[in-house]
């Protein structure tokens, strides 16, 4: 604020007549979550800002449910970014459209798509948990949307709740350098929004 850095904890947002909790949270701490609220019949959505992040993150998540004794099966895990060919993306957006868009009828209890900005808009999915790497808050807003996107009864949780992380936290002051910064919000993203 003013040329400042703020500090923000647990906050509350309400958009489209939602009110939404915001937390934040490091990326170290998501996938173990993550794996939880899609075991407890949650519809989880993850993005990433960047291709290379979401297919990290993508490869963790299943690795963690292996090392842990997880079933692969389980839970319908995804993966969707702008690297895939126009055919295959077709069908991995089909695929989750039918799975959680509005009028799913196999609607699973629980899963993960891990993405990246793609779905901000043009995917009508509806999640029940989303978490969501640092970005612009229009982007965040837009992000924001695919959760709770449609009336349902009998979700796995009382409100929605996104989860916002970076790398790491900072603690800002006068010694604070740039390269601190592109460390907290990863090298990747401080690229993509530069402009930021």
């Amino acid at each position: 604020v003013d040329g400042k850095f703020v500090s923000v904890d647990d906050c509350i947002v309400t958009q489209n007549n939602k009110t939404i909790d915001i937390n934040m949270s490091t990326r170290d701490k998501i996938v173990e979550n993550v794996v939880t609220d899609a075991l407890n019949g949650m519809n989880v959505l993850v993005i990433e800002n960047t291709v290379n992040d979401s297919i990290d993150f993508y490869n963790e998540l299943k690795n963690y449910m292996i090392v842990n004794g997880y079933d692969m099966s389980d839970f319908p895990i995804g993966l969707l970014h702008s690297r895939f060919t126009t055919n295959e993306r077709n069908k991995i957006e089909d695929k989750w459209i039918e799975c959680l868009g509005k009028n799913s009828k196999n609607r699973p209890h629980g899963s993960v798509l891990v993405s990246t900005q793609i779905v901000e808009q043009s995917v009508d999915i509806d999640v029940d948990r989303l978490y969501t790497r640092l970005a612009p808050v229009d982007c965040i807003l837009q992000r924001i949307g695919r959760e709770w996107r449609h009336n349902r009864k009998n979700r796995p949780i009382d409100k929605p709740i996104t989860t916002i992380f970076v790398d790491s936290f900072l603690d800002i002051n006068d010694k604070t350098t740039v390269d601190d910064v592109n460390h907290s919000f990863g090298s990747g993203n401080v690229v993509v929004y530069s402009a930021y």
